[in-house]
């Protein structure tokens, strides 16, 4: 299916139900564009945005988010860069078990057990789905200098030409 649009960032979202590593999922994530807007592994940054991409997976469904502490142990990130100010770990996450979980999932609601990240390899023996959030397109390009020079030029031109 397309890409859904999430009204709590206005960004769009997509699932991709093929079963890949969480690095293979942050490649694939970064290539995508979708309406102009770059795409990454997404990076859920408010309780809001949580249920809504809960909502959006499958009961029992586990997807990679764009979580990661391979930079520096027990430091997670956001692929983005953003600021990590919303979690929503499962109880005694992460615990980086076994040898090197660095790297982000959300499992959806599943029976009674609700919704809740987890730390894991990115090796996972069958991989995981994933889903590629896509940001706004600039609606306005950035000009740069030779930009800004022509445009004020050209405003200069237009106030000439209606003074004469």
């Amino acid at each position: 299916t397309g890409p859904v649009l999430g009204p709590e960032t206005g960004h769009y979202y997509q699932l991709l139900r093929r079963g890949v590593s969480w690095t293979e999922a942050r490649d694939a994530a970064a290539a995508a564009v979708y309406r102009g807007g770059a795409g990454h592994l997404v990076t859920i940054t408010s309780a809001a945005e949580n249920a809504f991409v809960v909502a959006y997976v499958a009961a029992c469904e586990i997807v990679w988010i764009g979580l990661t502490d391979e930079a520096q142990e027990g430091t997670f990130a956001w692929v983005t860069g953003e600021p990590l100010s919303f979690t929503a770990w499962n109880a005694g996450e992460p615990n980086d078990a076994g040898d090197g979980e660095d790297y982000g999932e959300l499992q959806g609601d599943c029976g009674e057990a609700r919704s809740f990240w987890n730390d894991l390899s990115s090796q996972e023996e069958q991989g995981r789905f994933y889903i590629i959030e896509y940001e706004r397109a600039r609606l306005i390009p950035t000009l740069g200098r030779a930009g800004l020079l022509a445009l004020a030029i050209a405003v200069l031109a237009l106030a000439v030409r209606r003074l004469a």
